[in-house]
């Protein structure tokens, strides 16, 4: 049975997370936003993180799509780890919003030759 947008069950994003393969993105965008999910009945605000990889020849994939209670740094670092885990590698310039948790992440997991901007 179909769903309305807003309201996204979060059993869907946990089968979702594990179909997307990391693989070798020369740029990463990483961004959140919020939406309404149902969980045990209950309707509350949870955090939709999201990675972009973007090769050299500009060809763009979804890397992860996962829920987090929250925008912060320690939400962020297990999932950039989980991407790492998953053979994320050659991230030479990261694109971000300037929240500080994800700046700190960014940091900690892709540490080395990568340049981090944020808008």
């Amino acid at each position: 049975m179909p769903f309305p947008f807003r309201w996204l069950p979060v059993q869907y994003f946990g089968q979702i997370r594990f179909l997307f393969v990391a693989s070798n993105a020369d740029y990463l965008t990483l961004d959140a936003r919020y939406e309404r999910v149902r969980e045990a009945g209950v309707i509350a605000h949870q955090a939709v993180l999201i990675a972009i990889g973007i090769n050299w020849e500009g060809q763009r994939q979804v890397l992860a799509v996962e829920m987090a209670n929250r925008e912060s740094q320690s939400s962020w670092k297990e999932f950039l780890l989980r991407l790492k885990e998953r053979g994320l590698s050659g991230v030479e310039f990261v694109v971000s919003d300037d929240h500080a948790g994800l700046k700190k992440a960014i940091f900690e997991v892709l540490k080395g030759g990568c340049r981090a901007v944020e808008f």
